[in-house]
């Protein structure tokens, strides 16, 4: 029988775009559910920050303006109380 290699391996060959791919390809709604759900966010989320990503990576690598280019995809924040954000002038460390 033909063994596989870990997991982790072949994510780490994956193009931006082929890992944003895998995710929104993942027939079953449950599991999307739960990758999204292992790191506080819904799957929503989670599908379109890598599209976000992937666009203005492609846009700055063909040395295209970013600026004030539709992109297609934006990202909606998470909602979740268990995502922590940076807030007040606080919460970056000293230099």
């Amino acid at each position: 029988m033909l063994e596989l290699p870990p997991s982790r391996l072949l994510v780490e060959s994956l193009t931006n775009g082929q890992l944003a791919n895998a995710y929104r390809n993942l027939s079953r709604r449950a599991d999307r559910t739960a990758v999204a759900r292992s790191i506080a966010l819904t799957a929503p989320v989670l599908e379109s920050w890598p599209q976000t990503y992937v666009q203005v990576r492609n846009v700055c690598a063909h040395r295209a303006r970013l600026w004030n280019v539709g992109l297609g995809v934006y990202p909606p924040f998470p909602n979740s109380p268990a995502v922590s954000r940076l807030e007040g002038t606080d919460a970056l460390p000293e230099r």
